[in-house]
């Protein structure tokens, strides 16, 4: 019988070269500093009196964000972070006008959702811009607002996986639930901070009664800071993050490296998933997911460890073998150009990732740390 099936194409990464190896480095190396400035910037945000200290760390993270190549998601938080924080000063026009700036900034990226856009609204007020721009702002505030809640965006958070069985492993106790649930859009600090401190800021009050109150770092991309992202310097991995940063920068960096693929390897570690270009997620098994995030974090001395992470103390070799082939050969069903070994190896060198076979992932701590 014939049959007009073809075989599958073979997915061309963006036309644009990744970056050397060096480069990659000196990105990764930003990314940890910006992340630690604003960690700094947090700290010092809870002490009384201390928004002289955090502003130097802020302005620094927000000036590396902003450097060449720009890292659209910290560039965000950065930006948020520092408008809050020039806010605590005493409020000229030059103050405000530097606020409004920071706000547009970080409104332009969807993972703070309609948060900029609100506090925008206020400092607005203050700047007695007409009526026209804060209407056309209040529209942008509230298209946001119904980008971050609709229902797609909660369509993970089902009772299925919330009330999960044995047979359906997760990593979690039955009827805990998941890590996406936990992480509901609008989660900051707590409301009710977000509406004291709106409303001194609408109303031109003194921001001292607020200081060292509130959460520690207040974005939500900042929440429950488990995910890394790994990729082709391992480097990357060097920093913990927040799902929905991990997520962001995901979808930022993969075109930016020329990714072949990225996967996901979520808490729940039954939803893994692969994507191969403009192509919808699928599947991915959960050890496979595992083996990647092991190769791309360089995080086994040998392949006796690289056994061990991917597949448990009691895992054995063959298993393991198997565990390869099928990764193998889901890569090739989506028509990914493989090389003929995925892993390499070298003496004094951990097994890692062939260096043809760009990837990168968004990788649940939970999950990876999960050896059942």
């Amino acid at each position: 019988m014939t049959t007009n099936a073809r075989p599958p194409q073979r997915y061309t990464p963006p036309v644009t070269p990744p970056p050397p190896l060096a480069s990659l480095s000196a990105l990764a190396a930003r990314r940890a500093r910006i992340h630690e400035a604003l960690a700094d910037a947090g700290s010092y945000k809870l002490q009384r009196a201390g928004t002289v200290l955090a502003l130097a760390p802020a302005r620094e993270a927000y000036a590396l964000a902003e450097g060449e190549p720009a890292l659209a998601v910290w560039s965000a938080l950065a930006a948020y972070r520092l408008a809050h924080l020039v806010m605590r000063q005493e409020r000229t026009p030059d103050v405000l006008e530097e606020a409004d700036a920071l706000f547009v900034e970080a409104g332009r990226h969807a993972s703070l959702g309609p948060y900029p856009h609100v506090y925008r609204l206020a400092v607005l007020h203050r700047l007695a811009a007409p009526p026209r721009t804060v209407e056309a702002a209040f529209k942008r505030a509230v298209d946001a607002y119904a980008a971050w809640t609709r229902p797609a965006s909660r369509a993970a958070r089902t009772d299925a996986d919330r009330n999960h069985t044995a047979g359906n492993h997760t990593g979690r106790a039955e009827g805990e639930p998941s890590e996406d649930a936990l992480l509901l859009p609008g989660t900051i600090q707590t409301e009710l901070f977000a509406l004291l401190e709106l409303s001194g800021y609408f109303l031109g009050l003194a921001r001292e009664p607020l200081d060292g109150r509130g959460a520690r770092l207040d974005e939500p991309v900042f929440q429950a800071p488990h995910w890394r992202l790994v990729g082709p310097d391992p480097a990357l991995g060097d920093v913990l993050v927040s799902k929905a940063t991990a997520d962001a920068e995901l979808l930022d960096l993969a075109p930016r490296v020329g990714a072949a693929f990225v996967f996901r390897l979520p808490a729940n570690r039954n939803k893994a998933t692969l994507t191969v270009g403009t192509r919808d997620p699928s599947p991915l098994p959960h050890r496979a997911a595992r083996l990647l995030a092991c190769l791309l974090r360089h995080d086994a001395r040998d392949m006796d460890t690289l056994v061990a992470r991917v597949m448990g103390e009691e895992g054995s070799g063959a298993a393991f073998r198997q565990v390869k082939a099928r990764l193998r050969q889901q890569l090739e069903d989506a028509g990914v150009a493989l090389p003929a070994e995925l892993i390499v190896e070298g003496p004094g060198k951990p097994p890692r990732l062939a260096p043809s076979l760009v990837a990168l992932g968004a990788v649940s701590e939970q999950a990876y740390l999960d050896r059942e």
